[in-house]
């Protein structure tokens, strides 16, 4: 996502940073949401549920599959980015016997269930 006010993309030199501080920095590249069947939602309000539940379904993989190799970061530009991520992140500290540590950087927290959406 490209941002009139500043010019430029999110995270951009956000890997330079990090590597400056002296940790390597792997990027997996963009993701796609998983195809899933779904009924239709119980609240008429709840757009695009099929993509919304594919794009749970593939950032919470890329998290269980990428948290034992260090610690992701998830940038996005759509509020659907969160359930996902930390739903992946939890099962990961789950089964570690671990508690789960969320730094959540957003104007709001995005957190909504099918009835609040």
């Amino acid at each position: 996502m490209f941002s009139l006010l500043t010019g430029r993309h999110p995270g951009r030199g956000l890997a330079q940073a990090i590597t400056a501080l002296g940790h390597s920095v792997t990027d997996i590249g963009n993701l796609a949401p998983a195809k899933v069947a779904v009924g239709a939602p119980k609240n008429p309000l709840v757009h695009a549920l099929a993509e919304n539940v594919g794009w749970t379904t593939t950032l919470a993989k890329a998290a269980q599959d990428n948290a034992p190799k260090g610690l992701p970061i998830f940038l996005g530009g759509d509020h659907a980015l969160s359930l996902g991520s930390v739903a992946g992140m939890a099962a990961h500290a789950k089964s570690l016997g671990r508690p789960l540590f969320v730094l959540w950087v957003d104007a709001h927290s995005d957190f909504h269930t099918p009835a609040t959406t």
